[in-house]
């Protein structure tokens, strides 16, 4: 859903998912985004040397910080971050996830761990040259089948995303990760795994 949350119910024991238009809602919190990140948000946002980066940082960390508000009823600028295992943002009492491409930010919100991740499609990037050395065995059968772009895209939001939601970010052994199974070990912990388009 687009993230327009007044007057919304939420569901805690549901994964929620709220899409952000970075250009558009930067433009709506401009002159109010200071009251709710924190001194070392406003900061680090500020260090960036692209404008557009700082956007999408000022307009995450704001949109985050509401949307979780709504799900552990407390001020947004009362939220505290902790960093879990690998240096995961985490907050007590719910999940999240966070990720961003281009012009989107997608934000997860769920009552068990949760990956979510997008990508904008480059039909130029030429993806055969790091599927061998980042596809599992299943993931090269599947890409045989639809060897595109899309095809491609496809298998590797959703590795991303059980790697996000197991707190790991991208590793080496990327090829050993098969994203097609519905039941995922990692850390040692067997995970379901739900996807999304």
């Amino acid at each position: 859903m687009d993230y327009c949350y007044k007057n919304k119910a939420f569901d805690k024991n549901a994964i929620n998912i709220f899409r952000i238009n970075i250009n558009e809602y930067f433009n709506q919190i401009s002159n109010v985004y200071n009251s709710n990140l924190s001194y070392t948000e406003i900061e680090k946002a500020f260090r960036f040397h692209k404008e557009n980066d700082k956007k999408r940082y000022i307009a995450s960390k704001y949109a985050l910080r509401n949307i979780l508000s709504e799900f552990l009823l407390i001020p947004p600028a009362k939220i505290c971050f902790y960093n879990s295992e690998n240096k995961k943002p985490t907050v007590s009492g719910i999940e999240f996830n966070v990720t961003h491409s281009k012009n989107y930010i997608i934000i997860g919100i769920s009552p068990l761990k949760i990956g979510i991740d997008i990508e904008h499609i480059d039909y130029h990037f030429n993806y055969k040259d790091i599927t061998f050395s980042c596809f599992s065995p299943e993931e090269l059968k599947q890409m045989s089948k639809n060897n595109t772009s899309s095809g491609f895209y496809s298998i590797w939001t959703r590795k991303e995303a059980i790697l996000k939601a197991s707190g790991e970010g991208l590793i080496d052994n990327m090829n050993e990760l098969n994203s097609l199974s519905s039941s995922i070990t990692r850390k040692n912990k067997i995970q379901s795994a739900k996807f999304y388009a």
